[in-house]
């Protein structure tokens, strides 16, 4: 009975944040202490005592021994315990300790999971949702993603909400999908908050209040939620929801945006000191500036604006058809209609790549029948037929 005790006040230590020290550290007291914990965990692990076994698998895994972690965690999950079958499921999904296993990874989440461990109903969601090829098993997913959800897990609800907002696997329930980004928002996710927002602006699940909108969008913004800065710069751009307009104020989100990396509020920004708006004075060289950050994220139309920059030669960019024609093609590339008519003309006259007629006729007719009636007019100038 004592060496049961004295084993449980060095779990208890071990548990309060000791760590665990190398046989070769230098002997001091601390050290001393910690190899004595480190070898009560053996000796109860050896001994069958279940969260000895765990803990002892934890040291192992925090000290990169991954065989020793996989051997001790295996163990300790063959005797029941679900964070040790949770922590099993990710060696064997990852491949760590093992030889990646998907069929036991998701054998031994499930254990996990059934006696309610949220981490592992994640887990064990995610793997169904993504790791399955090209047919994610979205019940199985929402079911477990519920599980968790309904543990109060913020990621869980917020892929809940995801599943019924774009119908993964089901119909399209706008109403769940509030009331699981709701539970999120109010957990403080920010992306959940934006979500709000916009539910409330287009009365997604919700009657539609723009009232509500500016709140949850301002507040997700002030989160450092991206999208939701951006959308609260267009309500103030264009005065919605009862906002005065106010193009500093809408300057200012899409700038926070902008600098989070957002490519549309890169766009806008672009747009706004391209030809200046009020009291925002035009200033070509940031709106150059702003679409190359933009196009650099891979925003179609910024891609574009790239190429007329180089092709007119404003805002420093040097005046270059064969560097417009360049960024004309990645436009079109992405559908960009308006840059096919541009590639279109380019060809024709051989200006900035080598003339192709065919060519031409090609990219020309792509931007006409996409409905574009200046290009129209261009092949009716030069009798293209």
């Amino acid at each position: 009975m004592r060496k049961i005790f004295r084993l449980l006040f060095f779990i208890l230590l071990f548990l309060a944040g000791l760590k665990p020290v190398s046989l070769h550290a230098q002997v001091n007291e601390d050290s001393v202490a910690n190899q004595k914990i480190f070898d009560s965990l053996v000796s109860g692990a050896n001994n069958g005592v279940v969260l000895t076994q765990l803990e002892l698998a934890k040291v192992y895994y925090n000290g990169k021994d991954s065989a020793n972690a996989f051997k001790w965690f295996t163990k300790a999950a063959e005797a029941g315990n679900d964070i040790a079958q949770n922590n099993l499921g990710m060696l064997y999904e990852i491949g760590i300790g093992t030889k990646k296993n998907l069929k036991l990874a998701i054998s031994w989440l499930t254990s996990s999971a059934e006696q309610g461990n949220s981490s592992a109903q994640l887990r064990l969601a995610n793997l169904y949702e993504y790791e399955l090829g090209a047919r994610p098993a979205y019940t199985e997913a929402l079911k477990w993603y519920k599980k968790a959800a309904e543990q109060g897990d913020m990621a869980a609800q917020m892929a809940a909400g995801r599943f019924y907002e774009n119908g993964l696997g089901l119909n399209i329930e706008p109403e769940l999908a509030y009331k699981w980004y709701r539970k999120a928002a109010d957990q403080n996710s920010g992306f959940s908050q934006g979500k709000m927002g916009w539910f409330y602006e287009h009365g997604f699940g919700v009657d539609p209040d723009s009232a509500l909108a500016i709140k949850w969008y301002r507040r997700a913004a002030l989160n450092n939620d991206i999208a939701a800065q951006s959308n609260l710069g267009r309500m103030y751009y264009f005065g919605i929801g009862g906002l005065k307009v106010n193009y500093k104020e809408a300057v200012k989100w899409f700038e926070k945006s902008g600098e989070a990396g957002n490519p549309l509020a890169q766009y806008i920004l672009a747009q706004i000191y391209e030809v200046g708006v009020d009291s925002v004075q035009q200033n070509l060289p940031e709106a150059f500036h702003m679409y190359g950050h933009a196009a650099s994220n891979g925003h179609v139309s910024s891609l574009y604006k790239m190429g007329t920059f180089y092709e007119e030669g404003k805002g420093g960019a040097p005046k270059s058809d064969s560097t417009a024609a360049v960024w004309y093609s990645k436009a079109q590339v992405k559908g960009n209609l308006k840059a096919s008519g541009k590639l279109g003309m380019m060809y024709w006259e051989g200006r900035g790549v080598k003339q192709d007629k065919s060519l031409a006729k090609m990219y020309l007719l792509q931007a006409v029948n996409g409905g574009l009636d200046e290009y129209k007019k261009y092949m009716e100038s030069k009798n293209i037929k």
